[in-house]
């Protein structure tokens, strides 16, 4: 089951990685971070220019272009179009064009609320999906999955507003005949950030090993894990405000999401730890990787992400990654 977990959010973050060749638009702040290495120091985000919340995401999009040299070869491009109402995810349409043909459009991913909280996420196609229970207070407490082509089962259990239980069971929460296969104990700031995360063995309420995260501005700077292998994470002297973990925690909501996360953050594999930060800002590990458009420097969520790198593999041409957001008032 953790490497279900795995894949979903390697799923997720492999989303990213999107193309176009447009020009950018004349009132962006650009960063190119892939050339411009004066900014990246190190230092945390400054507490003191923290960004403007009131920003309405009307548009995103992301796609990936395989643009090859050798003109008998068409270029392939696979294009994800959001649709997005007060901020939250409504659906993820994918269309994929050899040349200039585009092929059948068709919804990849589908998000349903009811009194503003998600209660169904279907990840990819209908292939893997979750839905949510909630109690009067408005807390996840169950979730079942359907990961085909099997159903599993989950509880959470609020022992208070910061340590909570995620536990994987045999049959439906409300079930009198379920049993607990495995917990793992989740403990969180005030921000709703997580602090620790391991796997309780023998139920006794106390994780055994744990893993612990250490934050600025909300951001993950560390992971000590119980192996005693540690990951660290560094901020540039103007941090980028991750556009896309702002849009996915209002959408799926941030404790929500961190709470399902649970086998990501009580993982001890590194390599896959790196792709769920889970952070408000991008830190640099990451943004160095791309070239970047800003809204503004008092509201630096990124407009556009992308980069360009040569085909691998023996084939001769650029993929091509972008990323694009569209913001209300912003033109």
């Amino acid at each position: 089951m953790r490497l279900t977990f795995y894949i979903f959010f390697c799923f997720l973050i492999s989303m990213v990685q999107v193309s176009c060749t447009a020009d950018e638009p004349d009132n962006m702040v650009v960063n190119d971070d892939t050339q411009d290495e004066e900014d990246e120091q190190g230092n945390e985000p400054d507490e003191d220019e923290e960004p403007t919340l009131d920003i309405v995401i009307t548009e995103y999009w992301y796609d990936f272009i395989f643009d090859y040299d050798h003109p008998s070869q068409l270029d392939i491009r696979k294009l994800n179009t959001a649709t997005i109402e007060n901020n939250k995810l409504i659906k993820i349409e994918f269309q994929e064009f050899e040349g200039d043909v585009g092929g059948d459009i068709r919804v990849v991913k589908r998000f349903e609320y009811e009194n503003d909280l998600l209660t169904f996420y279907d990840i990819s196609s209908g292939r893997l999906t979750w839905d949510f229970t909630y109690d009067a207070n408005d807390r996840i407490i169950a979730a079942t999955q359907w990961d085909e082509p099997a159903f599993y089962y989950f509880r959470f259990v609020h022992q208070s507003e910061t340590l909570i239980y995620h536990e994987k069971l045999t049959l439906p929460h409300d079930d009198p005949q379920t049993e607990i296969i495995e917990r793992i104990v989740l403990t969180f700031d005030e921000n709703d950030n997580v602090l620790s995360a391991g796997f309780d063995n023998d139920l006794d309420g106390e994780a055994e090993n744990k893993n612990i995260c250490t934050y600025e501005n909300n951001s993950l700077t560390s992971v000590q894990f119980y192996n005693g292998e540690e990951l660290n994470y560094s901020y540039s002297s103007s941090p980028k405000r991750d556009t896309e973990v702002f849009l996915y925690d209002n959408s799926i909501g941030k404790k929500v999401n961190r709470i399902i996360s649970a086998p990501r953050f009580a993982s001890i594999y590194i390599d896959t730890y790196q792709h769920t930060i889970h952070s408000e800002y991008i830190p640099s590990e990451v943004s160095n990787q791309y070239s970047y458009t800003i809204v503004s420097s008092a509201a630096p969520f990124y407009w556009s992400r992308w980069r360009n790198r040569p085909m691998g593999g023996g084939q001769e041409g650029t993929n091509r990654e972008r990323i694009q957001f569209g913001f209300e008032g912003v033109d």
